[in-house]
């Protein structure tokens, strides 16, 4: 449970008479700025009227109220509601949020954020914003990515994506661009041959703009590859997934089984979960992609510029992961209840001189239960993110003062007093959390039944004394998208191994993306047989994800990545490139003593 049952802990003890004195100064010290927020508060002309929907939060409140169906902003007016305030989460930072707030036993909004939720997560983003926190680069970075070549004879726009049977192309793309005067270059012609392409790559190295438009009647593989590797190097990918209304992709007149379906889709998840990351907008309407690219090309923007009065999904720090206030309020929340899941007013004024350092009248509390004797989890939160945002407009100096304090108090007792940490937003590298764990190497894989890593990979890795992690076999969601992608980028060296045995598409796509980002790979890539096909798969599907594998070599190839087809060479060249054998002693001339 992401939220634990826990009483707020008291300050640790101390070890030492030197550290004694110096946590009696910062307590002291502590102390000071609470009465200071205190007698501020009590000045200001605002303080004895009710928090919630009067003053800060009343913006969100009308928003909320436009949004909401029922109790709740359903998922999927949740970005339509941020975005009417000017923030801007990816998908998954919004279904992180959903997945946050159904971990607190008290959320009963189902797949939707109540308004107090709705309330921590605004502010969240809004800090954020603020900070202007930039992505961190992937600690297996060892080479810059490989941008687009400058030359003459470049188009304007690639054409990529889905091929045969789809017409996009020739009944939109072409005639639009042609009337725009747009150049373009077309690889879906009506004879292909080998000598095509080293006309593509160069046509796609090329060209200023990439459209890849992605629908539900072919599976695309290559295509879903190739995004991955071109937004890993920050090329200019317009990205359209034009499904037509409809989760079930047909091939050649056919439904693929069940279980290929879940995978295809989860595989354009984690592509828009990529591009958003990197501030790339995914578009659902080929139109309206087709007016941006006009745009782009026109006035030579950049895609991460396109707005919503384009008619694009701008996305803005997406990067980053959303949670940490509504699990410091969660906890706080529940240490104050006692038997049941609600608190009297008396605890609620507690909670929130605890959370906020404020007092707080019980009157003020009574007006905002609509006639209940008890406050839910929800209403805490308004109250509290109200009281955060007062404090912010009343007394911005105060706000500033207060926040310069929390490097006085690290550089005392390397922890800082919870209220004032987070009200005054420190950055993350003040939230006194423990750095996450490095590792040598990153074990990326689906499951197999060679079970590769029990019986080769980690007995080789604990053999060399190498750390190491793994991707999680648990039941996918779009939390564990995230936390992966978490995994990943700690990690000095990654191995993926895609087998004969499996699609293995979701791995093939983040090896792409990393290899695009420069990224220390080595890979180890196994053709799937003719005769290997899953229950229920049609017979071309062998043949798709082959082409998939072996556009990743061709990748793989191009950018000097090592390859291999056997697991255990694979995973020693990968030991050696990260932890080379010493250089060995050779005597030259023998020495008299």
């Amino acid at each position: 449970m992401f939220f634990p049952r826990k009483v707020i802990p008291s300050t640790p003890r101390s070890k030492s008479s030197n550290i004694k004195v110096m946590a009696s100064l910062s307590s002291l010290l502590n102390n000071s700025l609470l009465k200071i927020v205190r007698i501020s508060a009590k000045k200001s002309p605002k303080d004895h009227k009710p928090f919630v929907c009067k003053n800060a939060n009343g913006k969100l409140w009308s928003i909320y109220q436009k949004y909401t169906k029922g109790d709740c902003i359903p998922l999927n007016s949740v970005r339509d509601a941020f975005n009417d305030l000017k923030l801007y989460p990816s998908l998954t930072q919004v279904h992180e949020m959903i997945c946050y707030a159904k971990e607190c036993p008290a959320h009963t909004s189902g797949d939707g954020l109540a308004f107090g939720e709705f309330c921590v997560f605004a502010s969240e983003l809004e800090e954020f914003y603020k900070k202007g926190i930039e992505s961190p680069k992937p600690v297996s970075v060892i080479r810059t990515a490989r941008m687009a070549i400058d030359t003459k004879c470049k188009k304007d726009v690639f054409l990529g994506g889905s091929c045969d049977p789809t017409t996009w192309r020739a009944d939109c793309a072409i005639p639009y661009l042609e009337k725009q005067h747009i150049s373009y270059y077309n690889p879906q012609v009506n004879q292909w041959n080998i000598e095509r392409i080293n006309s593509e790559d160069e046509a796609k190295q090329t060209s200023q703009v990439l459209l890849f438009v992605i629908d539900n009647r072919t599976r695309a593989i290559s295509s879903l590859i190739e995004v991955a590797y071109l937004v890993g190097c920050q090329r200019q990918v317009v990205l359209v997934f034009n499904e037509s209304n409809c989760s079930q992709v047909i091939v050649k007149g056919q439904k693929t089984s069940e279980s290929e379906n879940t995978e295809l889709k989860r595989s354009h998840d984690i592509i828009t979960h990529l591009s958003e990351r990197n501030g790339y907008p995914i578009f659902t309407d080929l139109f309206m992609s087709l007016k941006c690219l006009n745009r782009m090309v026109k006035q030579k923007m950049k895609v991460q510029q396109l707005s919503s009065s384009d008619g694009a999904r701008p996305v803005k720090y997406g990067h980053l992961r959303l949670g940490h206030t509504l699990q410091h309020l969660w906890d706080v929340y529940h240490s104050y209840c006692e038997s049941s899941e609600r608190l009297s007013y008396k605890q609620a004024c507690e909670a929130f001189h605890y959370a906020t350092g404020q007092l707080l009248d019980i009157a003020q509390v009574e007006s905002v239960a609509n006639g209940a004797d008890t406050i839910g989890f929800s209403t805490f939160c308004s109250l509290v993110m109200e009281a955060k945002s007062q404090l912010a407009l009343c007394y911005p100096s105060l706000r500033q003062l207060l926040t310069n304090t929390l490097l006085i108090l690290l550089s005392i007792t390397k922890t800082v007093p919870d209220w004032l940490g987070w009200m005054f937003g420190r950055t993350p590298a003040l939230r006194c959390e423990k750095v996450a764990d490095c590792y040598d190497f990153y074990l990326g894989c689906t499951h197999s039944s060679h079970n590769w890593k029990e019986n080769i990979a980690i007995p080789l890795l604990r053999k060399n004394n190498c750390t190491y992690v793994s991707s999680d076999c648990e039941e996918w969601n779009w939390k564990s998208i995230s936390r992966n992608h978490a995994q990943v980028e700690r990690c000095q060296l990654l191995l993926y191994v895609i087998p004969a045995d499996t699609r293995a598409l979701t791995d093939m796509i983040q090896a792409a993306y990393y290899i695009g980002q420069g990224c220390r790979v080595v890979l180890c890539v196994q053709m799937i047989p003719d005769d290997n096909l899953q229950e229920g798969e049609l017979e071309s599907a062998a043949q798709d994800y082959n082409r998939g594998r072996a556009y990743l070599h061709d990748i793989a190839k191009r950018e000097n990545v090592p390859i291999f087809t056997d697991v255990e060479e694979a995973v020693k060249h990968a030991i050696l490139l990260l932890k080379p054998p010493p250089p060995t002693l050779v005597m030259t001339q023998k020495v008299t003593i």
